[in-house]
């Protein structure tokens, strides 16, 4: 938990340490309840972090918006391996990232084709 533009934000955080596909049933049910309940504050940031170390020295955090994910995670979806590498993230160096590119409903869309929330 923390703040970001003074609003509130709750961050899960996830880590493969190689790249494979992230199975959102590896959020577990305590945190999607507390991820749920933090979305219901308005202005609210709620995130779901997976950091990936694709290779030697390129470690990468996809950050995807709670709101847009958790219909997925109800679903019990995973996203593959060869859809995260289509999706946006930010670099991590030296243990730092930053919160530029956020993966949301649409970005999912681009990727999943529109019948995905189904």
């Amino acid at each position: 938990m923390g703040r970001q533009d003074n609003k509130p934000m709750y961050l899960e955080a996830k880590f493969n340490k190689d790249p494979s596909a992230f199975n959102l049933n590896r959020i577990e049910e305590h945190q999607a309840y507390y991820l749920d309940e933090f979305a219901k504050i308005p202005d609210a940031y709620c995130y779901v972090a997976l950091g990936v170390q694709w290779g030697r020295g390129d470690c990468r955090s996809f950050i995807f918006d709670w709101r847009d994910l958790s219909a997925l995670y109800k679903k019990g979806f995973s996203i593959h391996k060869k859809e995260l590498e289509k999706l946006p993230y930010n670099p991590v160096k030296k243990e730092i990232f930053q919160l530029d590119n956020i993966i949301n409903k649409e970005t999912l869309i681009s990727i999943y084709g529109e019948n995905l929330y189904d």
